[in-house]
C-alpha cells in the first residue's frame, strides 16, 4: 500500500497465512500496536527500523522517523 516493496507481496503473504491456517486480522488497534513499538528495542531515539518484504524471499530494514510509524500501521491493517 505504501509501494515499499518492489513486487506485490500482499497476495502471496495472504496465501500463505492462510494455507498455515493463521488469522488474517488483528484485535489490536493501530494505536496499540504503535504504543508497544515505542518501547521496541529497534527504536533509536526519534527513529524506528522496520523490517519491509522487499519481494517474497527478502526483506529488508528501513528506518522511518518514529511520528510516521502509526501510519504504516494503519497502512498494514487496512483491508
Amino acid at each position: 500500500k505504501l509501494g515499499l516493496s518492489d513486487t506485490d507481496c500482499l497476495t502471496p503473504l495472504l496465501d500463505a497465512l492462510i494455507a498455515c491456517k493463521l488469522p488474517l486480522s488483528c484485535n489490536y488497534s493501530a494505536q496499540d500496536l504503535y504504543n508497544a513499538a515505542l518501547a521496541d528495542k529497534k527504536r533509536n531515539g526519534d527513529n524506528m527500523t522496520v523490517v519491509l518484504p522487499r519481494r517474497i524471499g527478502e526483506c529488508y530494514l528501513h528506518k522511518i522517523p518514529v511520528h510516521e510509524l502509526l501510519g504504516y500501521i494503519q497502512a498494514g491493517l487496512e483491508n
